[in-house]
């Protein structure tokens, strides 16, 4: 179980950042394949043709998944009102035996019992540090957020839990249905 961070930590050291499409490098999402927890083959960049925006939240420790959830229900509320935006969880972990992912993998499926969940929730085995190094991800301690257009392309990345700031900055960027 995750322990309580204090409370004046939360105050003195928010953890809130958030990079826009303005800025001047431009973020591709990087060549991966997944499998989700439905049991299918997921390729990245490829999926995200299907719908014009896709959030995706990556995270790369067990524990994180309690930050990834409070962007859940926000983002299941916009993806709701909206026919151009799905998302995806990432569970990111490094490449191991057959074995191993075998086990992370049912424990990930014995947890989530929700078909929606589990075809959104596609885990990665991979070399994280291309993957990273192609998402200007800084540290593997944080969740990021990216908003992601149809060809790929990063439109915004946000780092940390769900803050109203960030859904502000997300929303602001993200275009009008079409």
């Amino acid at each position: 179980m995750r322990s309580q961070r204090p409370l004046w930590i939360l105050v003195l050291l928010p953890h809130v950042s958030a990079m826009h499409a303005d800025s001047q490098s431009t973020i591709s999402f990087p060549e991966v394949k997944g499998k989700s927890l439905q049991g299918n083959e997921v390729l990245f960049p490829s999926v995200f043709k299907f719908q014009d925006y896709h959030m995706v939240m990556v995270a790369f420790e067990q524990d994180q998944q309690l930050d990834v959830n409070t962007w859940l229900p926000h983002l299941e509320t916009l993806a709701a009102s909206r026919n151009d935006l799905d998302f995806f969880e990432l569970p990111t972990i490094s490449r191991m035996n057959v074995l191993m992912r075998w086990i992370i993998y049912r424990g990930m499926r014995s947890g989530i019992k929700e078909d929606s969940s589990r075809k959104r929730t596609v885990t990665l085995h991979i070399d994280k540090q291309p993957f990273k190094e192609s998402l200007e991800i800084e540290t593997e301690s944080s969740i990021y957020a990216f908003l992601v257009d149809s060809k790929g392309t990063v439109i915004w990345k946000g780092e940390g839990v769900w803050s109203e700031n960030l859904w502000e900055e997300l929303l602001e960027v993200l275009p009008a249905e079409k």
